[in-house]
């Protein structure tokens, strides 16, 4: 979202300010300049999305390990354990791909220190870390930071985070039927 879209969807909702903007073609320059200067200094509202997200994915992760144990302990319940690991397996297989893919340009050192939040479920919070803090692309790497948390967020809801939610229903629906 840039300063610019900001005010023309502003000024879409309201047909006064579209009036005015028409008749003094200077208020439009002068309120993009204000919303840029805004965006620029007032990034708490950034800084909270992405630490919610970071959060409520690494406690996804959690109750996905908790459940995931559980299921182990239970033997009548070990093929949901199997699927559970296998989701977050694959999930965990494809941000280390991704982070490879990022980094390897950089070197092998950088691609094994990137690595280490993803193996310790901690790569949401490394993300959010650099949106938050407005870091940029580095020359060597494939995407922005901001790219990066999308896709490692992607992935995590396609190989992770959709796939436990049907294995968890399923092992709820089918809860008892071997008694």
């Amino acid at each position: 979202l840039t300063a610019k879209h900001a005010i023309d969807e502003w000024s879409v909702q309201y047909p006064a300010v579209l009036e005015v903007m028409r008749e003094s073609v200077w208020v439009k320059p002068m309120l993009e300049a204000v919303a840029f200067k805004l965006m620029g200094e007032v990034r708490w509202g950034v800084k909270a999305r992405v630490a919610i997200g970071a959060f409520t994915s690494m406690l996804d992760l959690a109750t996905d390990i908790y459940v995931t144990n559980m299921y182990w302990k239970d033997e009548t319940q070990y093929d949901y354990f199997i699927a559970s690991l296998a989701s977050l397996s694959v999930s965990t297989g494809i941000q280390l791909f991704a982070v490879y893919a990022q980094y390897i340009k950089v070197g092998w050192m950088r691609v094994l220190r990137e690595w280490f939040p993803v193996l310790i479920g901690f790569k949401p919070a490394v993300d959010a870390y650099r949106v938050a803090t407005g870091g940029k692309q580095d020359a060597g790497f494939a995407v922005d930071p901001a790219m990066e948390m999308t896709t490692m967020k992607c992935i995590e809801m396609f190989a992770e985070a959709i796939p436990g939610v049907i294995i968890q229903l399923m092992a709820i629906a089918t809860l008892g039927k071997d008694e």
